[in-house]
């Protein structure tokens, strides 16, 4: 049986939790004192998310290498996951891979290159190659299907140093 059968997840938005800004304690620090709570309830796993995104209430990231600094820093962050883990807890993170900000790398490229982007095949119903009609998305669509670009991008997510990743 996998540790995950019959588990208890509680799924936190961070910036949805405490959206003030709050400049003597992050999101993060303020979640710590929570995990006891959680503990008492009979949580098994905690899933934070999104991590990444400008908008700390919205997936889709133009940078899938930083935590949104709005919600902590990365250091916190690994403070929280040691925490948590410490308690018996697992942090998952639920980030949205199937769609990008319109700011990230690949969708900037692909609107100043159109055909000739390198990027053209990453998004699907984009719409920017039919005779100089562009149908800008709020969400770029990745191809979900593309075990490559999934990959890529979770290689970039791999540069926070205190998580075990596993894809």
């Amino acid at each position: 049986m996998a540790w995950y059968d019959g588990a208890i997840f509680y799924h936190i938005l961070p910036g949805g939790m405490f959206p003030e800004a709050q400049a003597e304690k992050s999101s993060f620090l303020r979640l710590e004192e929570h995990l006891s709570y959680l503990k008492v309830l009979g949580v098994d796993a905690v899933i934070l998310g999104p991590l990444f995104s400008e908008d700390p209430l919205c997936y889709g990231a133009k940078d899938f290498t930083k935590i949104n600094s709005a919600l902590g820093t990365e250091e916190e962050l690994c403070h929280y996951i040691n925490l948590a883990h410490s308690m018996g807890l697992r942090v998952l993170f639920d980030e949205a891979v199937l769609f990008s900000s319109r700011a990230f790398f690949a969708f900037q490229d692909l609107l100043e290159k159109g055909e000739k982007s390198p990027y053209k095949t990453w998004y699907k119903r984009c719409g920017l190659y039919g005779k100089g009609k562009r149908r800008e998305m709020l969400f770029p669509i990745l191809p979900g299907k593309s075990s490559r670009i999934i990959r890529f991008l979770i290689s970039m997510m791999k540069t926070l140093g205190c998580i075990l990743w596993s894809a």
